[in-house]
């Protein structure tokens, strides 16, 4: 089923995040300048997720949430402010008004879209994954294998390889820069198995975890 995303007012963060998160999630993004056209739009539209930031021409973040949170359909779906505070007890009024959260408008993208991902129940990845290519060399509970990683974050790495490995098996590594002879030893558990078609090789999505050594 699509979820639809009303987003009202202005924050830096919502177009990259409507680009970048919620339609690659396939949610419906609805856009809204003012509090009345929040207002008529979520009615239409009955939103899971309203984000309202700053700069309304016609009403303030404090009472659009009152008023979002006064209908049928705003009772039911999760409030996002997305505003600069002016204090901390105007925080403490927009919660009592009855938002979910109170991000800053400062806040990055990526913290942004985990609270969003969290008040839709969407999967996000927490940690950036960054593109290297280093040499694999690893035992699973299968026996050795050999590799390249497609990419790798804090919370582990995706590795290309020709060897078969079963899905919760655990492993340990070498990661190594290619042409340099010293290697980084990590541990982990393979938690996602797939497949390259066009290089015939198997992909393992492995999580990295504090494995004890047999």
């Amino acid at each position: 089923m699509t979820q639809t995303v009303l987003a009202a007012g202005e924050a830096p963060a919502f177009g990259r995040l409507r680009d970048a998160f919620f339609r690659r999630s396939g949610c419906d993004v609805v856009m809204a300048n003012t509090g009345e056209e929040a207002l008529q739009a979520g009615e239409e539209h009955r939103p899971g997720l309203v984000l309202v930031g700053g700069d309304l021409a016609d009403t303030t973040v404090l009472e659009l949430c009152k008023a979002i949170r006064a209908t049928p359909w705003g009772s039911a779906a999760s409030v996002i402010i997305v505003n600069d505070a002016p204090s901390e007890a105007h925080v403490q009024e927009c919660f009592d008004a009855g938002c979910d959260e109170y991000v800053p408008s400062t806040t990055t993208t990526h913290e942004l879209t985990c609270k969003a991902a969290g008040a839709l129940n969407l999967p996000y990845r927490v940690h950036y994954r960054i593109v290297v290519d280093l040499e694999v060399e690893g035992r699973s509970d299968k026996g050795p294998f050999i590799g390249l990683t497609r990419n790798i974050s804090k919370g582990g790495v995706l590795v290309e390889t020709v060897d078969m490995v079963d899905v919760g098996d655990t492993v340990t590594m070498t990661l190594t820069i290619k042409r340099k002879t010293d290697g980084v030893v990590v541990r982990g558990r393979v938690v996602r198995l797939g497949w390259d078609d066009a290089r015939s090789n198997h992909l393992l999505g492995i999580s990295f975890v504090d494995v004890p050594p047999d």
